[in-house]
């Protein structure tokens, strides 16, 4: 037979909201005294995993925070430079048809 799983804790809502400001704000600035021109990869990614290992922590487990700090260090500048690289070709598009 089918079991039916137990129903999902509401979690602290306002906590999380916190601990994301006060992670990717210090992780910003701590990335913003490091990032110059060649080092911006590396800061985002401080950025990123900064705030993901505090909203494990407020999760309360240490193999979330490992895997959130993780994932944000390697996802957030790969998405960032993937945006980037969207909007300038689009851009480059529109100025390119518009000379012609």
């Amino acid at each position: 037979m089918y079991k039916q799983k137990e129903p999902l804790k509401r979690k602290n809502i306002p906590a999380f909201i916190l601990w994301g400001v006060v992670g990717f704000g210090t992780g910003g600035a701590i990335a913003g005294t490091i990032a110059v021109d060649a080092a911006i990869f590396l800061g985002f990614a401080i950025t990123a995993g900064i705030g993901g290992m505090l909203l494990g922590l407020t999760l309360k487990s240490w193999k979330m925070a490992g895997f959130l700090a993780l994932a944000g260090a390697v996802g957030f500048p790969i998405g960032f430079y993937v945006c980037v690289f969207i909007v300038q070709s689009a851009f480059a598009r529109s100025s390119y048809s518009q000379t012609l």
